[in-house]
């Protein structure tokens, strides 16, 4: 294996983000970034079963989740596409719930809080580029705070774009005319 790995990577990308969140809890360094984290486990379950379940709500989240927020907040956003994409943050809302864990990985993130940081990072400015709220802590209590649990940790927030950057060209996005 090669002393450093290359990440090839587009600015503001929340699916880069999640490859230099595992990259940094594996301890692997890559040229994209200059300075480096501390060297961690990666928490990643040798359980066969949790592995299964880890991979199916990280595909939830990319094949619901996202696509339902997307839409919510694109040019053809209405009342039911809002209702739609609540209707999938609250099944993340419920799991958060049912696990009464800080991650939706336990103690420690996993594959399901890499996968959804979108959820944790880009919606929140999304939603003030769009001057459109539908993830808020009164609706989702559980996954708010999880979100902010989530961009705190060193790990993730090191690979986090400035939010003013973002809030920038989300506007350009999803910003009213």
């Amino acid at each position: 294996m090669p002393d450093e790995v290359k990440l090839y990577a587009v600015a503001g990308s929340p699916f880069v983000c999640r490859a230099k969140i595992a990259l940094n809890m594996k301890g692997i360094k890559y040229e994209k970034l200059g300075t480096r984290s501390q060297q961690q486990e990666c928490r990643t379950s040798q359980d066969p079963y949790e592995k299964v379940v880890a991979r199916f709500w990280a595909k939830f989240i990319d094949e619901k989740c996202i696509p339902a927020l997307y839409k919510a907040f694109g040019p053809n956003g209405n009342e039911e596409t809002d209702k739609e994409a609540c209707e999938q943050l609250q099944i993340l809302e419920n799991e958060l719930k049912v696990k009464g864990t800080k991650f939706f990985g336990g103690d420690n993130i996993n594959l399901v809080d890499i996968a959804a940081d979108f959820i944790a990072y880009w919606l929140g400015i999304i939603q003030e580029a769009a001057e459109k709220t539908l993830f808020t802590k009164d609706k989702f209590p559980k996954l708010t705070q999880w979100a902010d649990d989530f961009v705190n940790l060193e790990v993730v927030n090191q690979v986090l774009l400035p939010r003013e950057r973002l809030l920038a060209f989300f506007k350009k996005r999803f910003g009213k005319a």
